[in-house]
């Protein structure tokens, strides 16, 4: 039986070998500096035996994306929000590059988790998500500004406000973690206001 190849959309295969063993496990960071910049492309192992396993299920294409890394001591810390940084799409083939599309979504995370991760409840996930994304089209503005010194201060760093731009400016999308109903109505909510392009995963 021939079939078209299978896309796993939303999969830490490829950055994680063994999900209970932080050594193997590349899919989050604990780095306070980094979190909308944490881009999962430089972990991607072509290598990974879990590969087969999958393409003989006919999974040949996977949406990779990092994770919150609970449970593996992540720190909360209001600088660290919600976002968990950026994904990539990986071709499981035997040869060739393995990613075939870099900075494919940038991954934010709603509900308890997400508003844990912003300091509060969820009215908190969502004034850091409006206020990181003005913050990015301000940087964006007035670069030149920031490098003398002469712009307000950012909670975010210059990495995670260079890999917000694309999401404030609607060219990438972004992948929301959302499962509560009034949580789904909110974030369709403030991505009709801030023009965000809108991927919901669970949504159940």
């Amino acid at each position: 039986i021939v079939t078209p190849g299978l896309v796993a959309p939303d999969t830490d295969i490829t950055i994680t070998e063994v999900g209970g063993v932080p050594e193997t496990n590349d899919s989050y960071t604990n780095n306070l500096r980094i979190s909308a910049a944490y881009d999962i492309q430089y972990a991607v192992n072509q290598d990974s035996p879990l590969l087969a396993t999958a393409r003989a299920t006919g999974v040949t294409r996977a949406i990779v994306t990092p994770g919150n890394g609970s449970g593996f001591g992540r720190k909360s810390d209001s600088r660290q929000l919600v976002f968990q940084g950026q994904g990539a799409v990986v071709q499981l083939g035997v040869s060739g590059d393995p990613i075939t599309r870099t900075h494919a979504v940038m991954v934010l995370e709603l509900g308890e988790s997400g508003a844990a991760n912003a300091g509060g409840g969820r009215p908190a996930t969502i004034i850091v998500l409006k206020a990181s994304l003005a913050a990015a089209r301000e940087f964006a503005r007035n670069r030149a500004g920031y490098d003398r010194g002469a712009s307000r201060p950012y909670d975010l760093s210059p990495e995670d406000l260079e890999a917000l731009l694309p999401v404030a400016q609607g060219k990438m999308p972004l992948l929301v973690h959302v499962h509560r109903a009034a949580d789904i109505s909110m974030i369709l909510k403030v991505a009709r206001e801030e023009g965000l392009k809108l991927i919901l995963e669970g949504a159940e």
